[in-house]
């Protein structure tokens, strides 16, 4: 028989796994209600729908999310006609969706000459992360990725109406992709001053018409509550170190009426990924964009005063493309831990509905550092790199074998 017959090809091995990863995503979701999250955007939903989506605005600081996420909400409501667990499948299933088109897009970045390991995009396809983030968790974090996937594929092939367009997208799913626009707008303005015009123009433009409901009739809602979200303090990174210190500033687990020495830390900690996000957009202008937005990502996990369990799924693709085997580092604590959060929800297995409270918070807290610490071991490892290089000593074979990429500590 044909050698042709008896192998199959990368291409074939990664549509293999994301068949099977997309299946199993199908299936938690449809044996599953998911986290607490997806009865919060149920009842966000059926609020918005009786009172409209300015009174939800300044009903509770609890709602933070943009005019096209609450229409996403209504819309699998009315679908799923209220019922807890259609509306669970149906809303689970746009981020699937998403999922397909990300692994469509980075087989897309393979024809387009960027050499991808097989069995890095196999497991990127069959992510745990993905599969239970996308499968059961349930938000619309994978939808999010998805557009600002093809916002940077968009700006790497100088499509610059589409890539604003698809930036605009995310901006208006979550406004977390603002973090890395210094980054795909100095390298735009470094191809092409004009396209960057264009890219800038459109995004902007799209964005405010968006956001431009909640901007007229309740800004100070809006902005307060969107704009002005940091995240939960002492569920990740330093701001978890600090709480287990025991001290009574920090001891306070929570995103609002925080103590000043937590808000301190954490004004400390988002500066940092701020100054660091410019410092990669300059440096790395005109270097591979995919990279650097995984750079900025990998800061991101680093030093976030907060990060859910949902956002893990943020910087998949542009890690993947930032190294293959930093990638599996970092997958590999992350699964770990999602894997234990998900149980301790649930109270077990099978995972049916996943509350997270006081009561169950004690029992995933711990395993948070299962997925930080390979965060921090690699972005210590590129810094190392960094400075070994400003020392005129080349260490490519040191970050390789860490999951580091060769591109990032020499262009860095």
């Amino acid at each position: 028989m044909p050698n042709s017959f008896t192998r199959l090809s990368p291409r074939a091995i990664v549509l293999l796994a994301l068949v099977v990863g997309t299946l199993a995503k199908l299936w938690l979701a449809g044996t599953s209600i998911g986290s607490n999250d997806l009865l919060v955007f149920r009842w966000f939903a059926q609020y918005i729908d009786s009172e409209g989506l300015a009174g939800m605005y300044r009903h509770t600081a609890l709602f933070n999310h943009t005019p096209l996420t609450s229409a996403y909400m209504v819309g699998v409501l009315k679908l799923s006609g209220g019922e807890v667990s259609a509306f669970a499948f149906w809303f689970r299933l746009g981020g699937i969706v998403a999922d397909v088109t990300v692994v469509l897009g980075l087989l897309r970045v393979v024809r387009n000459g960027v050499e991808i390991p097989t069995w890095a995009l196999a497991l990127f396809a069959v992510s745990p992360v993905s599969i239970m983030v996308s499968g059961f968790h349930g938000n619309i974090d994978s939808m999010l990725v998805a557009a600002l996937f093809f916002t940077v594929l968009a700006l790497s092939e100088k499509r610059w109406l589409l890539a604003g367009l698809a930036l605009a997208l995310a901006c208006n799913l979550k406004v977390s992709p603002l973090l890395v626009v210094p980054v795909l707008g100095l390298w735009a303005l470094a191809q092409s001053p004009r396209g960057a015009a264009v890219f800038a123009g459109t995004a902007l433009v799209a964005t405010l018409v968006g956001w431009s409901f909640p901007l007229m009739v309740c800004p100070k809602e809006f902005l307060t509550n969107v704009l002005g979200y940091g995240g939960f303090w002492g569920i990740w990174g330093f701001t978890s170190v600090l709480r287990d210190t025991g001290l009574p500033d920090f001891s306070r687990v929570s995103f609002i009426n925080l103590t000043a020495a937590q808000v301190l830390v954490a004004k400390v900690l988002k500066g940092i990924v701020v100054v660091s996000t410019l410092g990669l957009a300059w440096v790395r202008r005109k270097q591979d964009v995919f990279a650097t937005v995984g750079a900025v990502w990998l800061v991101f996990l680093v030093f976030a005063p907060g990060v859910a369990a949902q956002y893990l799924v943020w910087p998949a693709p542009f890690l993947l493309l930032l190294s293959a085997r930093g990638f599996a580092f970092v997958t590999l604590g992350c699964s770990v831990f999602l894997a234990a959060f998900y149980t301790a929800l649930c109270k077990g297995w099978p995972w049916i509905l996943g509350v997270s409270n006081a009561e169950t918070t004690p029992h995933w807290l711990p395993w948070t550092y299962v997925a930080w610490v390979p965060c921090v071991a690699w972005w210590v490892v590129g810094v190392v790199c960094c400075a070994r290089r400003c020392r005129g000593s080349v260490a490519s074979e040191t970050g390789a074998g860490w999951g580091i990429s060769p591109r990032l500590s020499e262009d860095l």
